[in-house]
């Protein structure tokens, strides 16, 4: 029986053949030959579409123009039509929800229906990948309820966490990288919970459950997750609605108190079954550097009597002894302590030269200020009354700083200055004066014996200015490259890279030590403090040290 069918199948999918064969005289049958090899179908479904594809011209252009070849042999054009019927193909279970997963309709009408094809592929491939990641999202995570109200999952992989946390705002659910969410689940339970009736629009559709590990769930968040429903948010659980807003504690109770006891009794039953796993053969004791030392060792109550806590420290941080061997334990915070001593007292020991490469970049003039005053005060002395004026007026004319009006004024009772001057001089040039041009003389050089202190005053109020305008620009420059203002002045080899021993002795310049430590710190490896492995406890990170 089964030869017969595949004697009849292959009847059939040679009479297929011919008659394309027959239809398209013009296709050289080499081509067609290849269609049919490679036709996805089995049963070469999509053969007469092939070859209407590679006979028609618009069609042919666009393929030419997607390929960038103006020139194509048949076997491009040929391969790019095979590829794009095997996607097809392949799209098919997904294609109905985007177009049609009937390929003959996509029609030979014009030269964009290849480029229709290609785009409802697209979408179509999208679909795929999508529907992909909610299955592995699926196997990838725990589901701890389900009703027709609620469903409740704690993903277990970054993916999972993006797919039903689709929609929100939380850090865990970046697209970017899964940093946050194994910064969040090393140490803490992250799980979702989905109120089924909230549309998307209510912050509270979604909310994110972080709940840190504690060995004793009941102990710690037993009465939490009771039907008397007494929260205390305080005791390390947070609340994230899908704003990635920390609900809080007052709003915690609030929402805790929608929650069905049902579902708060699977979440903590789930926990504390996970709980029990995790510590059933290690040890748990209140001190959080104690424990964190305790998983990475892996000690059992049984050999608890054998770790003990010592009086001395490894930089600052706690030390610890299990069976002879000496550990040091430190937080994020602590260990950063630790570099900062280190680098102080290694600088210290070495001196500024020796402990980094570059001197250079902490040199600073010691009184930059003072420097600055000095060398505007010495600049603006040198300047005469006309450069004053001239300087004031290029410096200030585009901030419009309001000594620009007091320039206007002083350029005006120059002005009037200069008139009665001539007049004066007219006057005093005469033989004799009449009673009448004594007292004009009288009067105009009293005038003017006004405007000189007058612009007296103003050229000092002039001077002010732009003495402290350079003497700011002097103080910038000094502070953002001080290197350059000391070669101006002699005191800085660029070639040898060498500041004089003179700038030091005169108290001119300093090294800014802080700024030496804080670098040299942050650069520290933490290999230095001994070998180490991170741990964390109740959500905060601590390191290890071993064999230092």
């Amino acid at each position: 029986m089964k030869f017969i069918l595949d004697t009849i199948k292959k009847v059939l999918l040679e009479n297929r053949v011919d008659d394309v064969k027959e239809k398209f005289p013009e296709v050289d049958p080499e081509i067609i030959e290849y269609f049919v090899r490679h036709d996805p179908s089995g049963n070469n479904k999509y053969l007469e579409w092939m070859v209407k594809a590679i006979t028609h011209k618009p069609t042919l252009q666009t393929i030419g123009e997607i390929l960038n070849d103006n020139e194509l042999g048949w076997g491009e054009p040929a391969g790019f039509i095979v590829n794009l019927i095997q996607k097809f193909h392949e799209l098919l279970p997904y294609m109905k929800n985007v177009s049609t997963n009937d390929l003959y309709q996509y029609r030979f009408t014009d030269s964009e229906m290849i480029n229709f094809l290609g785009n409802d592929l697209l979408k179509a491939k999208e679909l795929k990948d999508n529907k992909e990641k909610d299955k592995k999202a699926k196997k990838n995570s725990d589901k701890i309820y389900e009703d027709s109200n609620w469903l409740v999952v704690r993903p277990k992989t970054w993916e999972a966490s993006c797919v039903y946390g689709a929609g929100t705002k939380w850090c865990t659910t970046n697209k970017e990288s899964d940093h946050h969410f194994k910064r969040e689940t090393d140490r803490n339970f992250l799980i979702y919970v989905i109120d089924k009736n909230k549309s998307s629009s209510d912050v509270l559709y979604k909310v994110a459950w972080q709940v840190p590990y504690a060995k004793n769930m009941s102990k710690r968040y037993g009465t939490q997750f009771s039907d008397a429903i007494d929260v205390d948010l305080t005791s390390g659980i947070k609340l994230w609605n899908a704003e990635d807003t920390n609900i809080g504690n007052r709003n915690g109770r609030e929402y805790m108190s929608m929650v069905s006891n049902k579902v708060k009794a699977a979440i903590f039953n789930y926990m504390d079954s996970k709980m029990r796993e995790m510590y059933q053969d290690i040890a748990y004791v209140d001190d959080p550097h104690m424990q964190a030392l305790i998983e990475h060792l892996g000690i059992s109550e049984e050999d608890l009597d054998n770790l003990n806590e010592e009086r001395w420290k490894h930089y600052g941080m706690k030390t610890y002894d299990y069976d002879g061997d000496a550990y040091a334990v430190g937080t994020e915070e602590d260990v950063d302590i630790a570099k900062y001593d280190w680098a102080r007292s290694y600088v210290d020991d070495v001196g500024y030269a020796s402990a980094v490469r570059d001197i250079e970049d902490y040199i600073q003039i010691s009184d930059p200020q003072a420097v600055a005053d000095d060398m505007a005060s010495s600049y603006i002395e040198d300047l005469s009354d006309e450069d004053i004026i001239d300087e004031a007026e290029r410096v200030f004319k585009k901030s419009g700083h309001r000594i620009l009006e007091v320039m206007g004024e002083y350029k005006i009772n120059q002005s009037i200055f200069e008139t009665n001057q001539e007049e004066i001089e007219e006057l005093e040039g005469k033989d004799e004066l009449t009673e009448e041009e004594e007292l004009e003389l009288d009067e105009l050089q009293q005038e003017n014996d006004g405007i000189e202190k007058s612009n007296e005053r103003i050229l000092i109020n002039i001077r002010e200015a732009l003495e402290n305008d350079y003497s700011n620009d002097y103080e910038d420059r000094l502070k953002r490259d001080p290197l350059d203002w000391l070669w101006e002045m002699g005191y800085y080899s660029k070639k040898t890279g060498e500041i004089a021993k003179s700038a030091f002795d005169n108290g001119l310049v300093e090294v800014d030590e802080d700024k030496m430590v804080d670098d040299i710190a942050r650069d520290t490896d933490l290999d230095l403090f001994g070998t180490y492995d991170e741990i964390t406890v109740g959500g905060t990170n601590y390191y290890v040290f071993s064999r230092f």
